[in-house]
């Protein structure tokens, strides 16, 4: 499975996990939380938005996917918080975040 390349521009903030990819890794996990959706591209049927904050509410029952959204202040607040939920409440959550191997 190849990724295209503009997936990971940082001129948008809400790409879509690509569903081959999550597919691949729901079979693993069987995901019960998408925490950063929205209706059109909620990858489970329990899902956060913005409407429905993932920053308010438990992320248990679980296990959650986590492809927040890009920029790097918002991933490091929901990858922050995805970390709180883990160590608080023992949630099992996978992040798909890019790895920038070429800046620092």
């Amino acid at each position: 499975m190849s990724l295209n390349s503009s997936m990971t521009s940082t001129a948008r903030n809400d790409w879509e996990t690509p569903q081959p990819l999550f597919d691949c890794l729901d079979a693993i996990f069987h995901f019960q939380l998408d925490a950063a959706a929205s209706a059109a591209n909620a990858k489970c049927k329990r899902y956060f938005d913005e409407s429905n904050s993932a920053f308010d509410q438990p992320w248990t029952p679980g296990p959650a996917w986590l492809n927040p959204p890009y920029g790097d202040h918002e991933i490091a607040r929901f990858v922050g918080h995805a970390k709180n939920e883990a160590e608080t409440s023992g949630a099992t959550v996978v992040c798909l975040v890019p790895a920038r191997t070429d800046t620092k």
